[in-house]
């Protein structure tokens, strides 16, 4: 059933459209609750059972500079989604090229062979065992979109732990790591091999053609840590710093 009701999120009336089965009545309330109560100033969720979409809602504002509302395909950002597709493309490389799996990433990528790094494999890239799981030094977006420099800075960068013997989750590195293998043995970035052997329409990266209307990025200003407490914004800031140094 469609629906359009509305709640006042600051200047923006934080209004919710679209289908929801009655039996998944209480995903909608949650949802209108979410942005009511101001966890999130836009959204959208899908819900499929068997095959079938049960729950299509969206609302809120995807710019709330702007008030710009949130509409049925405003792109945003999944993040570790795309760890699963990039292990996928790397897999298939490694399947076509038949590299095996347990010998050394430097077989295939000669200056990761450096600070300790010289016996991590490329199973261990694939696991989250590489003992990279966040960088060193500071990123700035235009560090992020230069693959040749992040393979640089990965391959000069020396492990929190000797590679294989611990488990720890690669956040923010497992894209680069993990992607150098597509890079070196197609010369493509992930986003065009998936395009080109997997699915056009996942969207690893957006589409250069027709411009984007994304909503912006915002981190949250108070998130409840694990005890119950409150953290402040710098702290959540520093949690999610590309250049957090794990212990």
């Amino acid at each position: 059933m469609a629906t359009s009701e509305s709640e006042t999120c600051s200047n923006f009336t934080m209004a919710v459209d679209g289908q929801c089965d009655p039996a998944f009545r209480a995903v909608r309330e949650v949802f209108e609750a979410n942005l009511a109560d101001g966890r999130d100033t836009g959204a959208a969720v899908a819900v499929f059972v068997g095959g079938e979409l049960v729950v299509d809602l969206w609302g809120g504002v995807a710019d709330a500079k702007t008030g710009r509302p949130w509409v049925r395909d405003t792109p945003c950002v999944s993040f570790s989604c795309t760890k699963a597709v990039t292990a996928t493309a790397a897999l298939m490389i490694a399947e076509r090229e038949d590299i095996d799996l347990t010998e050394p990433v430097a077989r295939w990528w000669p200056e990761y062979a450096r600070c300790g790094k010289e016996h991590t494999s490329t199973e261990d890239l694939l696991t989250h065992r590489a003992g990279l799981p966040a960088f060193t030094q500071p990123l700035t977006p235009a560090d992020a979109a230069d693959a040749e420099a992040m393979a640089a800075r990965l391959a000069a960068q020396e492990p929190v732990w000797v590679p294989g013997t611990r488990h720890g989750y690669h956040a923010l590195t497992f894209g680069w790591l993990v992607g150098e293998l597509v890079r070196r043995h197609t010369g493509d970035t992930v986003g065009a091999f998936v395009r080109a052997h997997i699915g056009r329409e996942l969207w690893i990266g957006a589409p250069a053609e027709g411009g984007c209307t994304r909503g912006p990025c915002r981190l949250p200003t108070r998130v409840p840590d694990a005890l119950g407490g409150r953290k402040t914004r710098d702290r959540q800031r520093h949690a999610t710093s590309p250049c957090r140094r794990l212990p």
